[in-house]
């Protein structure tokens, strides 16, 4: 349906999480198409599980190379990876125990979560990776730093 689309504005300057990003976007969106066409629960209930495993991921993904990079903000963002995970999780139990009313209210979750988050948590780190690593003019990836084996996560 392509009603939640990942947009440039978006990127973080890191490939992988982006395609990540992208990812995240085109299940939201899957979701949302499954929902108004009268998917079967079961679908749904596939569909979040697969949503709340690639959250898990990438958010272990952002962490790690916080983590390598010496984020001085990854605690304050562990912690909001935590409650994300924590709300999509009872978002899943809310609908595999029969309540159907939330759906309006996942979607509504997930498009803001992504886009805020990305927009306002993740640009800060982008912005100190970015500082560490400046992007290459040519490629538009960042720049592998002699200093770190991050660079290779960042291209791709």
């Amino acid at each position: 349906m392509d009603l939640y689309k990942w947009k440039q504005e978006y990127s973080v300057g890191v490939a992988t999480l982006n395609q990540q990003h992208q990812h995240l976007f085109e299940l939201v969106d899957q979701l949302q198409e499954f929902m108004t066409t009268g998917q079967s629960d079961a679908v749904i209930t596939t569909t979040l599980r697969e949503l709340m495993a690639c959250t898990r991921q990438h958010f272990l993904a952002e962490e790690a190379l916080m983590t390598e990079c010496s984020f001085p903000g990854l605690d304050a963002h562990r912690i909001e990876h935590k409650k994300i995970n924590r709300a999509v999780l009872k978002f899943i139990r809310d609908f595999e125990a029969g309540e159907k009313r939330f759906r309006v209210q996942l979607l509504d979750f997930m498009i803001d979560w992504l886009t805020t988050h990305i927009l306002t948590t993740d640009m800060l780190y982008s912005q100190f990776l970015l500082a560490k690593a400046p992007p290459d003019a040519h490629s538009g990836q960042l720049r592998q730093s002699p200093h770190s084996s991050v660079a290779s996560s960042r291209k791709g």
